[in-house]
């Protein structure tokens, strides 16, 4: 009966426990619609202003001349593989959320994003730019 009841117990915490972590990741569609919005990543020496409207269309005006621009864009949420120790089956799997910025005339640029909040917008190009922006 013992034995019975402790793993009764350890199965409803390990149920807890995954109800928290996993109620704490934002929908995808919430995602997208916090996207929409003028932001701004402003201080002493420039000012990025990157605009996202409703209809996948996008304005870029950075101080880094290759995202001044505009065209449409694309949200993506995937799964990415990464190794965290040295045994052969030591991978664990990450949710990552990417920005595809489609500029007209251009190749298209990736951006991750790290953080997302109704006013808060953290990007990070493949060359490790970070781009913090408000709304």
């Amino acid at each position: 009966m013992k034995k019975i009841l402790m793993t009764l117990a350890a199965v409803l915490c390990c149920a807890l426990a995954m109800t928290e972590f996993t109620s704490c990741i934002k929908s995808d569609e919430e995602v997208r619609n916090e996207l929409v919005g003028t932001w701004k990543d402003e201080n002493d020496a420039y000012t990025d202003i990157l605009t996202l409207g409703e209809d996948e269309q996008f304005s870029f005006r950075s101080h880094l001349q290759s995202y001044n621009g505009s065209g449409f864009y694309k949200f993506e949420s995937g799964y990415r593989q990464s190794v965290w120790g040295t045994g052969i089956n030591d991978y664990r799997s990450e949710k990552v959320r990417m920005l595809f910025l489609h500029f007209s005339g251009r190749e298209t640029e990736t951006l991750e994003i790290k953080k997302i909040n109704s006013n808060k917008l953290e990007l990070v190009d493949r060359y490790g730019n970070v781009f913090r922006f408000q709304k």
